[in-house]
C-alpha cells in the first residue's frame, strides 16, 4: 500500500510517455503504426444520413488526439485555456472542444504548468489519504476504502479515452466519492 502515492504520481506521466513515445514512433515511420492500427481494428460506422463508411474502433479520436497534440506543441507552457477547440478531422472538419482523454485535455487546457500542478494536487491529496488510511483500525474499514480507491481509479482509466464526469450520476459518484475518502478522518482511531 506504501506505492499507493507513488503509483498515482507516476501513472499518468507513464501513460503520456506511452502515448508521446507511440506519437513519435507513428510520425517516425511515416504513419506505419496508424495504418496497422487501422488495418486490424477497422469496423463499419454510419453517418446520421444513414451512409455506410468504414473507421476505427477509435470514432476519430486518435485524429483528434494527434491535432490537440499539434495544437499543443504550439503553446506548450501554459496552454490555450479552458474551453479551447482544436480543428480536427474526425469524419469530417469539425472543431472540437471535448477530447475524450482528461490528461491530454489537461495539457492542451493549461499547459505543462497546469499539468504538473494537477499532478502535484493529486500526489499531495493521495499522500494525505495514506497518512489516515493507515491509522484505521478495522480491516472492514480499510476494505470498504479501497473500493472506492478502485472507482476513482476506474473512472480516471476511463477519462483516458472518454469523458465520464459528463455524465451526471457519473460524476455525481465521482465527487461524493473523493469527498468521503477526503473525511477519512472519522474512521480513524481516537486516542
Amino acid at each position: 500500500l506504501n506505492l499507493l502515492p507513488r503509483l498515482f504520481l507516476w501513472l499518468p506521466l507513464i501513460m503520456l510517455l506511452l502515448f508521446g513515445y507511440l506519437y513519435f514512433l507513428n510520425v517516425r515511420t511515416s504513419g506505419a503504426l496508424e495504418s496497422i492500427i487501422n488495418e486490424n481494428f477497422i469496423k463499419q460506422r454510419f453517418t446520421a444520413s444513414g451512409v455506410m463508411y468504414y473507421g476505427n474502433i477509435f470514432g476519430g479520436r486518435l485524429e483528434m488526439w494527434e491535432a490537440a497534440t499539434e495544437s499543443w506543441l504550439q503553446s506548450i507552457l501554459i496552454g490555450y485555456g479552458f474551453g479551447s477547440e482544436v480543428l480536427v478531422y474526425s469524419s469530417g472538419v469539425a472543431y472540437k472542444s471535448q477530447l475524450h482523454n482528461y490528461f491530454l485535455q489537461i495539457l492542451l487546457n493549461t499547459g505543462i504548468v497546469g499539468f504538473i500542478a494537477i499532478i502535484i494536487s493529486a500526489y499531495k491529496w493521495l499522500s494525505s489519504f495514506h497518512k489516515r488510511f493507515d491509522s484505521i483500525a478495522y480491516s472492514d474499514q480499510k476494505q470498504f476504502l479501497m473500493s472506492l480507491i478502485c472507482f476513482i481509479f476506474l473512472i480516471l482509466t476511463f477519462a483516458t479515452f472518454g469523458h465520464p464526469l459528463s455524465y451526471p450520476p457519473v460524476s455525481s459518484l465521482f465527487w461524493l466519492t473523493l469527498g468521503l475518502l477526503s473525511t477519512t478522518d472519522a474512521y480513524a482511531r481516537k486516542i
